[in-house]
């Protein structure tokens, strides 16, 4: 007797154990589908792009979130997850093509200067030909309409790497002309 009001109580167990979880994934299946349910469409924008904003939250369901019942709380729970994860989809697609267009960027700036035979003999010994790089950036910012600030005024000590300030000059000439191009409309480049 007692053998069998075990196996009883553990199939009952089990029975509310599967039934339980086929519910859960059915409310999870659900609400993967649901999009802006109480229809309310600013809120719902809010929440798209700041789904951790428990203050949108407890508009959007018209009561602070520690009052809601389990089954709205959930719904509340799986809803907030859809759209973190939509959001971080989002986030990751949007740095994804800023880091392209950033190589883009940078392999556009060094081919720009590599098919410059004046500068890359400047560049092959920068600390003989400084001075000559100076006046060379002096010219290329003039030209892309900004005005060069030398080395020697920022740095008056010389304390500062020159082979770092020619990189980080050359890659700011280079931004400087493809905004110039772009404003002119002779941009030859590709932009993403």
């Amino acid at each position: 007797m007692k053998g069998k009001t075990f196996f009883y109580i553990l199939l009952f167990f089990a029975f509310n154990l599967l039934t339980s979880n086929a519910k859960a994934q059915t409310v999870s299946n659900d609400i993967a589908s649901m999009n802006d349910p109480f229809m309310k469409p600013e809120l719902w924008a809010k929440l798209k792009t700041q789904p951790d904003n428990d203050y949108f939250w407890k508009l959007y369901f018209g009561k602070d979130l520690f009052d809601l019942p389990e089954d709205q709380y959930k719904i509340y729970e799986g809803l907030r997850q859809k759209l973190i994860k939509e959001e971080n989809k989002r986030r990751a697609a949007v740095k994804k093509k800023i880091i392209e267009r950033k190589i883009a960027e940078e392999a556009e700036t060094n081919n720009r200067f590599a098919s410059d035979p004046i500068y890359q003999d400047l560049v092959s010994n920068i600390s003989k030909n400084f001075v000559m790089i100076e006046m060379y950036f002096t010219d290329k910012f003039e030209e892309a309409g900004s005005e060069y600030v030398s080395y020697f005024d920022m740095y008056p000590n010389n304390d500062y790497n020159k082979i770092q300030w020619v990189d980080e000059h050359e890659h700011r000439l280079g931004e400087l002309l493809r905004m110039k191009e772009l404003n002119n409309n002779t941009y030859k480049g590709t932009l993403k």
